[in-house]
């Protein structure tokens, strides 16, 4: 743990909520309060290193360049 970092580990919706665009809402609201905070992001969590890739406006935020091409 490293203040002013957040590591994304899991995300997760229950099965019988999947398809709806939770995750999606999740993965946003966790980047906009990173960015809002003025903090770094490890995103270790798959989904959200695949979320990533479709929203390049958020790469600014991933704290190592090796983990900004995600």
């Amino acid at each position: 743990m490293e203040p002013g970092v957040i590591t994304i580990i899991h995300t997760e919706v229950p099965e019988e909520l999947g398809g709806r665009g939770i995750a999606a809402t999740m993965s946003k609201y966790a980047l906009e309060h990173i960015a809002a905070n003025n903090l770094q992001l490890i995103p270790l969590c798959p989904y959200m290193r695949s979320y990533l890739k479709k929203h390049p406006e958020y790469q600014c935020l991933v704290k190592d360049r090796e983990e900004k091409s995600v």
